[in-house]
């Protein structure tokens, strides 16, 4: 079986395809072959075979082991004793590896399996790997060390209830370690700092989300090793000095494992003072821990971090890991008041030295943002940068220190700022440092908030931006105009309806910019400004920016604009532009493509409301030709994002202008190919997508006008996707159906799509939810009761027939989750789908119930008289009615015996149920009229508080019971003075009140001429 394998994945290699997709045939046999994981695992052991076969060999294995463990459809046969042989011999093979890619697929392959066995069915695994780990020879400790690491990490977001198995591995493989690290810590090998870095990464596992529950640890010590390598010089490899052979280039010095050492140091470090060092933060049990490494394990660090900072501070080097998590250990310790005091002294050291430089461009950004603009955009934007930036590890810890310890940052950091800007403005222009201007008003910008909140620096953020900030606006070096526009996002939060004036020359506490210059109109710097003026300038030069020729301060001017367009003040100036701007904006998108701009760009939709009504067909074009330009690219993340924004773009859009149904018409042929590709593209599940298209398709059929044939085009995609692949959002999809169904129940019920009913497939979801209860959420069951009572309704209130033959499946479904569900509120919506029922046609609805599959007449009507104190919706107290009135018209005689029973008391139930509809507040009914109609609802906060499910709502429900009570006088007067007769004299009353409301209705609609 070996030689066949060989052979097999050779040709899975294959350029020619036919041989090649033969071959991969071949594989799936031979997988499903009795003995092919010993083969297999054979194959792999043969240290021997050409390297790149037994890779690809091991890669087989790796991908299918946990098939061979697994059982059910999809698994691989093998016995138990194959499974022992292949977990001993995948150990025995990783001990002895040396080629890196087996030994990390070897260890892949053991985590899996270690999941399923371990500890129960594989007792022997962490003894046997640390009876390696204690060994001379280093190739064994070394690969014994990578599994039990990989072994450690399956635990190491487990919580503590979960972390038994954990403690025990660490209460014997901890002690191991700590002896290994006192016996190499000294040396100066690669092969002790890989042995290192493996224990380190341990320790990191075990440690980074809780504390591990074990003796026989001296925490001191190994914080005292970590703190020492932390500390460790690394000569450069011409000084000649041990450890020897640093690589040259950044890349592979990167990749060294003396800076990986120390990366691993650094980082359970930080994260140990974040997670554990402030008893402030941490959890009671965790307060000892805390209240130690605070005053005396935190103290050990402060040398060594400081020492890598000085470093990186002469121009040395240091990586950026190892800088970045140096930056975040001070930004925790100097709120503790022990390590703040050692840290006091060297302020100026790290606010000049330290801090501001990483504020700076560095050369790799300028040359960046010059040559790939694109890349320089992504990475401003990046979420991911607000952990892997030095940058922002560097402003985290400006504006800790400035925020906590104010009294001794501030008067350092401005006059140092405010003097670096008073050299800037005395140099020519040609000599002056940019760079430097940049990480100023970087600094500026992180200080913004911290100023504002101090009466003491609060007056000084208006005069720094209009003298130092909005002049950049007009730079002849793009970053810093770029810059002005980053800058403009955290200055934003500033008070703008002030009536105060802004003096120019009140820039800093310690000193002013005397240096006057005049401006545009012949208004000198030094004359007073309205706030007003101010905003009015940061906004024409946002505008501007826009139409820069640099393309990082088109997206940052972009981006900016949405922080200001809400003011007071912005509307007068943007509205006129506004088709302008938004020209621009997707002029930046074509360049840009970046979710930042779009998620602008939305804002200033949601902003103005309906008062882009003369663009939002334009915009609504322009985002779905963005959409379908990224939304193939499914190999892209960013590419997902930017997609997604698109469409929620599309959304903001359509909902500002939802009530103009001449716009929606022009928008649904725009929108119909994107939400048709969302439904039915096989070649992907949208789920990104899906609540997108689901709320467009809402919007549309919403509309006052009906339902155009483009849109019920999209009906039976819509419920073949909600069956196929999207049943788990059937809540999100009710809206929509509910649309088809209650405006048109006629062309719903004959629809058909893929030579299926449209009502066939929406019985064989709700079927899905019934039936498998365990799989799906109260909110669920709710959402196929509606659909289902709400079909039936709306095909009694416009006359569609043909639902007859399908009622015994509904109700059959129906009965039986009721009798599962605890949930009174679900219970509730699922009756009333019995209510629905006996409404459309109660005679055939109490012959299924009577039937012999059924038997379950006196068990549902006993359910639903207890329910009834349950029904306060309106919806459900007008199906009451309507319901019982379509019994009390049938035959008596033809009524089961526990309706004859409690005739009187459904009759005396209509009048009280009636009574309280009437008592609806008369805005509420308006409301209703208004929301079925497709007008808006003025109070948005009320919209939640109406269920608009049916055309009940609108019935003059009380003039057609009524009604049925004369009929019923006229064709059975015996039962109805005996019914009148059990009434007591306040349900009398509520009789002839309500006979008075409908009089006074129906003369009042005469009047009207609406009769």
């Amino acid at each position: 079986m070996e030689a066949a394998l060989q052979n097999i994945i050779i040709n899975t290699y294959n350029p020619n395809h036919d041989l090649r997709i033969a071959a991969e045939n071949a594989l799936k046999q031979f997988l499903a072959t009795s003995g092919s994981l010993a083969a297999t695992m054979n194959c792999v052991s043969q240290a021997d075979m050409h390297p790149d076969l037994r890779q690809a060999i091991s890669l087989v294995l790796k991908n299918h082991v946990k098939d061979y463990w697994g059982e059910g459809e999809g698994s691989l046969p093998a016995t138990p004793e194959e499974r022992q042989y292949a977990k001993t011999a995948m150990l025995t093979v990783l001990l002895d590896e040396t080629n890196n890619s087996v030994r990390s697929v070897l260890a892949e392959s053991i985590l899996v399996v270690s999941k399923m066995d371990f500890p129960d069915r594989w007792p022997e695994l962490v003894p046997t790997l640390l009876g390696n780990i204690q060994s001379d020879n280093v190739l064994r400790v070394f690969n014994a060390l990578t599994a039990l690491r990989k072994i450690v990490k399956v635990y190491e977001f487990k919580d503590k209830v979960d972390r038994g198995t954990l403690n025990s591995v660490l209460e014997v493989s901890f002690p191991l370690l700590q002896q290994l690290m006192t016996q190499i810590v000294g040396l100066n090998t690669i092969e002790a700092a890989q042995v290192m870095r493996l224990c380190l990464k341990i320790f990191y596992s075990a440690t980074v989300y809780l504390l591990p529950q074990v003796s026989g640890v001296d925490v001191n010590l190994w914080f005292q090793m970590i703190a020492d390598l932390i500390n460790k010089p690394l000569p450069e490899a011409e000084e000649g000095l041990e450890p020897a052979g640093q690589p040259k280039n950044p890349e592979d010095r990167t990749a060294w494992p003396w800076w990986k050492v120390k990366k691993w140091a650094t980082r359970i470090m930080s994260n140990f003072i974040q997670r554990y060092g402030n008893p402030k933060h941490v959890s009671e049990e965790n307060i000892p821990f805390a209240t130690y490494f605070k005053n005396h394990t935190s103290l050990m660090f402060i040398g060594p971090v400081m020492n890598n900072l000085l470093l990186r501070s002469q121009g040395k080097f240091v990586t950026d890991h190892v800088f970045r998590e140096s930056l975040s250990y001070l930004v925790a310790a100097a709120e503790m008041s022990p390590t703040y005091k050692v840290i006091k002294p060297h302020l100026p050291f790290l606010i000049t030295e330290v801090i501001f430089p990483c504020l700076c461009l560095s050369n790799e950004d300028l040359e960046s943002f010059e040559s790939d603009p694109n890349e320089f955009i992504r990475k401003v934007y990046d979420p991911l940068q607000d952990w892997i930036s030095a940058t922002n590890a560097a402003t985290n810890l400006l504006q800790m220190l400035a925020r906590y310890r104010k009294a001794d940052t501030m008067p350092i950091v401005l006059p140092f700022l405010q003097q670096l800007l008073v050299e800037y403005n005395s140099l020519p222009v040609e000599q002056r440092n940019y760079v430097k201007k940049d990480g100023v008003m970087t600094a500026l910008s992180a200080l913004v908030k911290i100023m504002l909140d101090s009466k003491d620096y609060r007056p000084y953020v208006l005069p720094i931006l209009v003298t130092h900030i909005i002049p950049e606006f007009d730079s002849p070096v793009a970053f810093l105009r770029a810059r002005a526009c980053f800058a403009i996002e955290q200055f934003s939060i500033i008070d703008w309806t002030s009536e105060a004036e802004v003096d120019p020359n009140a820039v800093g506490p310690s000193g002013s910019d005397k240096k006057k210059k005049k401006k545009k109109g012949g208004k000198s710097s030094g004359e007073p400004l309205t706030v007003g003026q101010v905003l009015q300038t940061v906004l024409g030069g946002l505008l501007k920016c826009l139409r820069d020729p640099s393309l990082p301060v088109q997206a940052a001017s972009a981006v900016a604009l949405r922080c200001l367009i809400s003011e007071e003040g912005a509307t007068d100036l943007l509205l006129p532009s506004l088709p302008h701007i938004v020209n621009e904006y997707f002029r930046i998108m074509e360049e840009v493509g970046n979710e930042s701009v779009l998620s602008a760009l939305e804002n200033i939709i949601e902003e103005y409301g309906e008062r882009i009504a003369d663009i939002a067909v334009m915009l609504v074009a322009k985002l779905t030709e963005v959409f379908l330009g990224y939304v193939d690219d499914r190999e892209d993340e960013e590419a997902t994002w930017n997609a997604s924004q698109a469409l929620s773009t599309i959304t903001s859009t359509l909902e500002a202008v939802e009530t103009r149904d001449d716009l929606l018409a022009q928008m649904e042929p725009i929108l119909q190919p994107i939400i048709l590709k969302v439904l039915t593209d096989n070649s992907f599940v949208s789920f990104e997508y899906l609540d997108s298209v689901v709320h467009f398709v809402s919007l549309f059929t919403y509309s006052s006008t009906g339902i155009s044939p483009a849109m019920w085009s999209l009906c039976g995609p819509l419920l073949t996707a909600l069956n196929d692949w999207a049943i788990d959002y059937v809540t999100e999809f009710m809206t929509p159906l509910l649309n088809y169904m209650t405006k048109d129940p006629a062309t719903f019920a004959v629809g058909h799509y893929q030579n299926q009913l449209f009502v066939t497939t929406l019985f064989t979801v709700i079927s899905k939810v019934f039936e498998e209860k365990e799989s799906y959420s109260g909110r669920d069951h709710v959402a196929a009761a509606t659909l289902t009572s709400a079909l039936i309704v709306a095909a009694k209130v416009k006359s569609v027939g043909g639902l007859v033959s399908i009622l015994p499946q509904i109700l059959g479904l129906t009965l039986n989750t009721l009798g599962t569900v605890k949930s009174t509120f679900v219970k509730v919506r699922l009756m009333e789908i019995v209510m629905a029922s006996l409404y459309y046609d109660a005679a055939a609805t109490l012959e299924i119930l009577a039937s012999e599959a059924f038997q379950k007449t006196d068990a549902v009507f006993a359910m639903l008289f207890e329910l009834l104190k349950e029904m306060e919706r309106d919806f459900s107290m007008r199906l009451t009615v309507l319901a019982f009135q379509a019994m009390l018209v049938l035959p008596t005689e033809s009524l089961p015996s526990v309706i004859q029973q409690n005739v009187a008391s459904m009759f005396q139930q209509c009048v009280r149920e009636l009574t309280l509809i009437e008592q609806t507040d008369r805005e509420d009914r308006v409301k209703r009229e208004l929301y079925r109609a497709g007008e808006p609802v003025d109070d948005e906060e009320d919209d939640e508080d109406f269920d608009y499910t049916s055309d009940i709502e609108l019935m003059d429900i009380t003039g057609d019971f009524l009604a049925t009570c004369n009929l019923l006088q006229q064709q059975n007067p015996a039962l109805f003075s005996h019914l009148q007769s059990l009434l007591d004299a306040e349900d009398h009353q509520r009789v002839a009140e309500l006979f008075q409301k409908v009089q006074a209705r129906q003369q009042a609609q005469a009047a009207a001429g609406t009769v």
